[in-house]
């Protein structure tokens, strides 16, 4: 299950548009997110976050930190491995902006909900996701919470 986490843990990474709100880009990159994932186009999700990462981006899940391509990698494999996926959406909680840095609390739902708190840094005049941490996860199959998560 906690390939399927990072699925839709990086629905609110790209942010590439200067002249939006960085709120604006996240909802909008959202969108953009979920419809791939619908899709199950793990090539085009790629594409997607990547943009929109800082090139030392990191993925922390259960006290584990990774690097956007083992990240990546276990995004595939958790898209792989799923016969239908019915939702996948992320939900801008809080945004708070301070300088060139920014750090947000995103709900995410999928085959499970989760929180995570993620930091921004603006680049080039783009901001870019430069940190995901999951606050906390509970998933579920056939409406059964699953142990683990």
């Amino acid at each position: 299950m906690k390939s399927l986490a990072v699925v839709i843990s990086l629905s609110a990474v790209l942010c590439n548009a200067s002249a939006q709100s960085l709120r604006s880009q996240i909802d909008a990159a959202n969108k953009t997110s979920s419809r791939l994932m619908m899709a199950k186009d793990v090539k085009g999700l790629t594409k997607h976050w990547k943009a929109g990462m800082t090139p030392d981006f990191k993925y922390v899940e259960g006290g584990k930190t990774q690097n956007f391509d083992a990240m990546a990698a276990g995004m595939a494999m958790g898209l792989g491995q799923m016969n239908k996926l019915s939702k996948a959406e992320s939900k801008l909680l809080t945004l708070k902006e301070k300088g060139n840095t920014a750090t947000a609390t995103t709900r995410h739902t999928m085959g499970f909900t989760g929180v995570s708190s993620d930091t921004y840094v603006k680049q080039g005049g783009k901001w870019r996701m430069s940190k995901m941490s999951w606050l906390k996860q509970t998933s579920s199959m056939d409406g059964k919470p699953m142990p683990g998560m």
